[in-house]
């Protein structure tokens, strides 16, 4: 039998593993012309204010009057769907809502979400790290901040390009034998790499997407009279249309899979 501290970190672990899973998902189109100047490839990549073209990327292109329906399947055993629409367009940043639309998703923050998403001159960044795509079934968190961006600059998206982007998070995490949740706090780092272009076959349609490897570093501390470090490290592998988006993502680790299952305009 272990001693009783290992026991309860073995189980903190498994946990984790658990609630965790997908990157960030959604897609669209902006009514701009991808041939906007704003995107050249001279363009200076330190301008720290952003421009009004900076919203529009052809790989996470917005949608205003559309809806995109994704369907994640959790191992062998269950699947949900859930809708991805945009709102509150500007210069500077969006809204991407998500909302369950079949059966109950495994998640602690309701049925529907809305993520911010800021317009940079290197990227677009989000400024939660909470997403409708992670069945976060055991690990409730608060995003306190975030750097770097989730989605580069279109002339970016060539093989062997990487890219990072973090969050400082707190919350809490329930697990079997615990009366009631901890608390955790710590960071997450998600490391990313495009691998090149693949044919995807999805309930929607055949794509030419771009593959992107995701690596996410969960640095969490069980926080209280013996603080206890949790480090948890899984792999997601996302496919992008050129003005789709989003339009597959699966991690073996975690045993999710994300379709697209129809894009209206």
């Amino acid at each position: 039998m272990m001693p009783g501290g290992l026991a309860l970190k073995t189980q903190l672990v498994i946990a984790v593993t658990a609630a965790c899973s997908l990157l960030s998902s959604g897609c669209g189109r902006d009514r701009r012309s991808p041939s906007s100047t704003h995107y050249g490839s001279d363009r200076n990549q330190n301008v720290a204010s952003p421009s009004p073209g900076d919203c529009y990327n052809p790989f996470f292109p917005l949608i205003p009057d559309g809806t995109l329906e994704y369907e994640s399947t959790l191992g062998n055993t269950s699947s949900y769907s859930y809708s991805v629409t945009f709102t509150d367009v500007s210069e500077g940043s969006f809204v991407q809502h998500q909302e369950v639309t079949g059966s109950a998703a495994p998640a602690l923050y309701g049925t529907s979400l809305d993520r911010i998403w800021r317009c940079q001159p290197d990227g677009l960044a989000s400024s939660d790290y909470a997403d409708l795509s992670r069945p976060e079934s055991r690990l409730t968190l608060e995003t306190v901040d975030a750097t770097g961006f989730a989605i580069p600059r279109p002339e970016r998206w060539q093989k062997g390009a990487r890219w990072t982007h973090g969050y400082s998070v707190r919350g809490k995490m329930s697990f079997f034998g615990a009366p009631t949740p901890v608390d955790v706090e710590g960071t997450i780092v998600v490391t990313s790499e495009i691998l090149g272009r693949e044919k995807v076959d999805t309930p929607a349609g055949a794509y030419d997407a771009v593959k992107v490897q995701s690596l996410y570093e969960q640095s969490l501390t069980m926080t209280g009279r013996s603080p206890m470090p949790i480090r948890v490290a899984f792999t997601v592998l996302g496919w992008y249309s050129r003005d789709v988006g989003l339009v597959k993502q699966v991690s073996d680790d975690l045993r999710v899979t994300t379709v697209l299952k129809s894009l209206t305009k």
